[in-house]
């Protein structure tokens, strides 16, 4: 501590040892080492969660794969169709795709494929090409070849996958 002083004059000094000097270099140092302690765990809290909001963000943007169908499926692919279609001579449309069936009508498959691909070309041909332009178009004939199929078989196809669709 700090020794108190007073001169003859009346000043009064205060004489300091060199134990206020070592405090203060302790507090000093004290100080300094709790600042860093505080800076580095700060900058690990701040690591950890960024770790885990980037985690919560690419599990939003990836959901987890789960499987399209609950039982087994075999996919048959069916030879291209080429029809004309409907209102002009010289348009032709190309279609080729695959069927999905049900584990239970494998046995029936070549039968079913064969309907559904004279299905198909019979139903293209009654299409003009406007009615296959655009996004839309693509989507609506997506939609009648699935649901075609699927009553034709009597719910042993799951799906029609439209492959390749070429209109020349």
């Amino acid at each position: 501590m700090s020794n108190i002083m007073v001169l003859p004059d009346g000043e009064v000094k205060a004489k300091s040892n060199k134990s206020d000097m070592g405090l203060f270099v302790t507090i000093l140092i004290m100080t300094l080492l709790a600042a860093g302690i505080g800076a580095f765990v700060g900058m690990q809290l701040v690591n950890q969660t960024r770790h885990i909001v980037l985690e919560e963000k690419r599990e939003r943007e990836n959901p987890p794969v789960h499987a399209l169908y609950d039982s087994p499926s075999e996919i048959v692919g069916i030879k291209p169709i080429i029809v004309n279609l409907a209102g002009v001579e010289k348009a032709f449309v190309r279609v080729q795709g695959s069927i999905v069936f049900n584990e239970d009508a494998m046995e029936q498959s070549k039968i079913l494929v064969s309907q559904v691909e004279s299905d198909i070309a019979a139903y293209l041909r009654t299409l003009k090409v406007s009615d296959l332009e655009g996004a839309t178009g693509l989507q609506n004939l997506r939609e009648d070849l699935n649901q075609r199929a699927k009553i034709r078989a009597d719910g042993s196809i799951r799906e029609f996958i439209l492959e390749t669709m070429v209109i020349q």
